[in-house]
Parts: C-alpha cells; structure tokens; sequence
C-alpha cells in the first residue's frame, strides 16, 4: 500500500474542508496541494529509497553501465576478442556468444560475487555506420551523437527494474546510461591509444557527479529531491563525455576509423598477409589524415563556442592536452617504418 491511511486521512479533511468553503481561496489551495505533494514524496522517498535500496542500484548502474568494475570488463574485452575480430553476424549468432563471454568474464572477477550482477543482461543490435542506437529516441537522446566504430558498436546492456524502481529507473533513463556505456565500450577498445580521455570520462566525470549524486541523496527527504539529483547527475554525464555535441561525436568517429585501420595494417603485417601495412608512404598518409582529426577534436575542446565548455573549460583544457599526447604513438610507428616529413612535423606542433 503506498500511502498509510493514517496520512491519507488530514489529506482527505483538508481537501473536504475546501470544498466545503463558500469562497475559493487560492493560497488555502496552494498550501493544501503542497501539504499532500510533500507527503507523498516522503513515501515515495522512504519507498523507493530505503526500501527499494536504491543507492546500491545507483551503484550496479555505475559498476556496468559506466563501467567502474574495470577488472569485469578488462576479462570481457580479453574474453571477447576473438570473436569482436570480425563483424558481427545477423540472425542473434554473434548475441548469443558475446553473452557466453560476458558471463564468463563475471565467472573470473569480481562480478562473480556481486548479488547485482544478475540484474544485467547483454544485448547486440548489429548497427552499420550512421545508424542510431535508439530509433525511438525522446528528446535528449535525439540531441545526442554516439561515435561510430563497428558493428559492435550495438552491445548494450538491460537492466532488471522492479517495483518501485521504475518509478525512478524508466526506460528512457536507461537508453541514456546506454548510451554512455557504448562510448566508454568504444573508448575501452582504443584504450592504447585514448586512454587519457577514459581516465577523463570515468576520474574527472562519472565520479566527480556521482559523488555530486550521492551527497544530494543523502540530504534528501522526499522522492522529488531524489529525482531531481539524478536528472541533474544523468545530465551532466551525457554533457561532459559531449555525447550532446555533433561536431566531437564526428572528430571521434574519424579518429577511431584511423586507429582501426592502423591496428588492421599492424595485425595483417604481423601475419604477413597485407603488403601495404609495411609501405611507408600508405603510413605517412594514415598519419596525416589521423592528425588532421585530432587536431579538429583538440580545436573543438579547446573552443569555447560549445555548452560544455561554458562549463568546463579546465576540464576541457586537460582533456586537449591528453589529446597532444595521442598522436605520440602513431608518430612513433611512423619513425619506426619511415622518415617523418617536414609536413608530418608541422602538424605536431
């Protein structure tokens, strides 16, 4: 029952006694309705709270969907490998052996003994450049732009959500943690390359406003300051890992699609089947092109045209720095397999 009838009942005789009035009086009404707003939010406070265990929700949706349990998803990645080689096939095939995986990596870490782990279900929406996650997106999640890599791109997760949960915990809540989970799922796969902006993403972003969250949580007293602080949380995540803004989602994408031609071309050369991954001019030309998309995305960060970085502009001026210090292990297989040009040096600095 959601509301004991003890509490129900001054609502009810406040509400008779203003029917019962000869003359409308808008401030009796007004403190009447707040009178019940504020009870009830107190339930749903205690309910959903307290009752529900939420934080450790909060927490298992931090563990997964913004990947805090890094021992789980580094044995994933290294579990995953093999199979995330080639493009994913239609038909669930390739759904049904990543879930293998998932659940023997939770087997060889920590999640084996997380009673929340249960809670969370794998699933592959094979995508193809250009395509949206979500194609019934609400309005946040129309503005938002997820980088594209591969068809694997499409892993999310589910979340079981019981009562009362749901009242906090909807799907369109759960489509934007998704969201984020598949770019850190993206930046996990570059992690030898962009690992300045996950450390960036998980340090400086998710536990900065988590524990933001947290500390509102704990001085809330009703279901509607709860609400309010994870919107505000869920908010600011979706804006400072700038899945908001078009331009970054783009310069990634580009940056992504030259670091996976590179690790192609270093593979195929290792095993001697791809000439051109030993041609110093193709490597020299990969280079160029990989710095022109770093430098754009360096050039957006450091911009302050953008709503983030009216926000964040440290932040953003760390994070451009990281992006400097990207280009040092491509310059540095380019030195190994050709001389580096004037042009190449030009665009370093």
């Amino acid at each position: 029952k959601l509301l004991p009838e003890e509490d129900m009942r001054p609502a009810a005789t406040s509400l008779a006694r203003l029917q019962a009035a000869q003359e409308y009086h808008r401030l009796s009404f007004e403190h009447a309705v707040e009178d019940i707003r504020s009870m009830v939010a107190k339930h749903l406070w205690q309910l959903v709270v307290v009752q529900g265990s939420l934080v450790q929700h909060l927490q298992a949706l931090k563990d997964y969907f913004l990947m805090n349990k890094g021992d789980f998803f580094q044995t994933f990645l290294e579990e995953a490998k093999g199979l995330c080689k080639m493009p994913p096939r239609t038909g669930g095939s390739s759904e049904n052996d990543l879930r293998v995986h998932f659940q023997q990596a939770s087997l060889r870490s920590t999640a084996a003994d997380d009673p929340m782990f249960s809670n969370i279900k794998l699933r592959l929406d094979v995508l193809r450049a250009g395509e949206e996650c979500d194609a019934n997106a609400d309005a946040v999640l129309a503005k938002l732009k997820l980088p594209h890599y591969d068809g694997w791109g499409g892993m999310s997760l589910d979340y079981v959500v019981v009562w009362p949960l749901g009242l906090l915990l909807t799907e369109a809540v759960l489509r934007r943690y998704n969201h984020i989970f598949q770019l850190l799922y993206l930046t996990q796969q570059m992690a030898h390359l962009i690992s300045n902006l996950q450390v960036y993403f998980q340090v400086d972003v998710i536990e900065v406003e988590y524990s933001n969250m947290q500390d509102s949580i704990a001085a809330a007293h009703d279901f509607a300051e709860v609400e309010r602080a994870h919107s505000i949380y869920l908010s600011r995540l979706l804006s400072q890992t700038f899945l908001e803004n078009e331009v970054v989602s783009q310069s990634l994408t580009d940056v992504f699609h030259h670091v996976k031609t590179l690790c192609k071309w270093v593979q195929d050369d290792d095993e001697g089947e791809y000439a051109t991954a030993s041609d110093p001019a193709d490597i020299a030309e990969l280079t160029k092109e990989f710095l022109r998309s770093a430098n754009a995305l360096y050039t957006v960060f450091k911009s302050n045209k953008t709503d983030a970085a009216q926000r964040m502009a440290p932040l953003l001026r760390q994070v451009g720095h990281f992006l400097l210090s990207f280009r040092l292990p491509v310059t540095v297989v380019v030195q190994a397999a050709a001389p580096v040009t004037d042009q190449t040096t030009s665009a370093l600095e």
